[in-house]
């Protein structure tokens, strides 16, 4: 890449305390979501089917579903309770989870790069990062272009990198980039999930950017 511009983002002090407030609203948010979908569930089985009220009591339940859904999203973002490690190659994690990142996003091309890099890590935590990548750059980049998902060596350490065409990352973007909802006109949570799982990790963001092409890179310190 021409003329690009580094930057490295590593735990910051208001995203920490955002993480802090999220964290406990998330948690109270969840027993209320437990509470509602368990009385709809109760009110499923006295109603009698067919009627509009199972309807209705179906379309909470639903709602609740996908709220929950958001809520784990939040939690990705704000937990920083260390995860369970095990000794992970992160090309065989990849691999694995490309089948259900190619149905998520069937009419992109994405592309793999990767080589054997070895981590002691969470293997879920690794797949939701490598979601969290993927669909950053989906919905930051020109449709027409692929994608390139890949892990490598970055200095001696492990290193997750996503590749992307689209407009150009300035330092005036990043605070936006980890903060939820803040990323884009769809409010969506941006970089924030795997801001929070990278920390978890001990990792790091090093960022690249050019007029033609960005790569954002996670590197994990050993």
């Amino acid at each position: 890449m021409a003329n690009v511009d580094i930057f490295i983002v590593e735990k910051d002090d208001k995203l920490e305390a955002m993480a802090s407030v999220v964290s406990r609203i998330a948690h109270d948010y969840n027993n209320f979501l437990a509470a509602i979908e368990g009385y709809s569930e109760l009110l499923l089985r006295e109603l009698p089917q067919g009627s509009q009220n199972v309807q209705d009591v179906k379309e909470i339940k639903l709602s609740c579903e996908k709220m929950a859904a958001e809520n784990k999203k939040l939690l990705s973002f704000a937990r920083r309770k260390q995860p369970i490690r095990e000794k992970a190659n992160l090309s065989d994690l990849i691999s694995e989870h490309m089948p259900s990142i190619y149905k998520n996003f069937e009419n992109r091309k994405i592309n793999i790069k990767t080589e054997n890099v070895f981590l002691d890590a969470s293997r879920d935590q690794i797949k939701d990062l490598l979601s969290a990548l993927i669909e950053y750059s989906h919905k930051h980049s020109a449709p027409e272009k692929s994608l390139e998902i890949g892990c490598k060596y970055e200095n001696s350490f492990p290193c997750i990198y996503v590749k992307y065409s689209g407009n150009r990352i300035k330092e005036s973007d990043l605070p936006r980039l980890f903060y939820p909802y803040e990323s884009s006109s769809e409010k969506d949570f941006g970089l924030a999930i795997a801001y929070g799982i990278a920390i978890r990790h001990n990792a790091f963001f090093k960022i690249k950017s050019s007029q033609e092409e960005s790569e954002i890179n996670v590197i994990f310190r050993i």
